[in-house]
């Protein structure tokens, strides 16, 4: 028993040689710009190109209350997609029913002047009104495609 003991002992005593050798060459070749050094900087490469790093930044709150505040900004920046999507929509069917309403009150206006119930003024005057209500509708329209433009880039 007393020959196993010394065997325990001497490897042990050779492990903990070869450990120190081993972290006092590790040590040099971080010193000379070796491996580890590498490697280190492949990690901090990596972690720069790939992935979001969310929560990297998340000021004095804890985890939970980062998680929970980016859970309710995504779905409040949701909501507001879909409302504008909502918003220009609607504004297309009301442009498209103002155009209608347009093309149909100058039909009109053309059957009163045949049937000699409007006179050829009250007819110009009726056009000029229906004229400057259809450039309102295309301004309109514009501003309905510049809306439709911020929406997409909201996605």
């Amino acid at each position: 028993m007393k020959g196993q003991s010394e065997n325990k002992e001497k490897v042990k005593s050779e492990i903990e040689k070869k450990t120190k050798e081993k972290s006092e060459d590790d040590d040099d070749m971080d010193d000379e710009g070796g491996n580890d050094s590498k490697e280190k900087k492949d990690k901090s490469e990596k972690s720069k190109n790939g992935g979001h790093a969310h929560g990297k930044n998340k000021g004095e709150l804890s985890g939970k209350e980062f998680g929970q505040n980016r859970a309710s900004e995504a779905k409040s920046k949701n909501q507001a997609k879909k409302e504008a999507e909502d918003n220009i929509s609607d504004a297309d069917k009301k442009v498209k029913e103002g155009k209608d309403k347009v093309e149909q009150a100058r039909e009109k206006a053309k059957a009163k002047k045949e049937s000699g119930e409007m006179t050829e003024e009250e007819f110009e005057a009726v056009d000029e009104e229906l004229n400057k209500t259809e450039e309102a509708l295309e301004e309109a329209e514009e501003e309905i495609q510049k809306e439709r433009g911020k929406a997409e880039k909201m996605k």
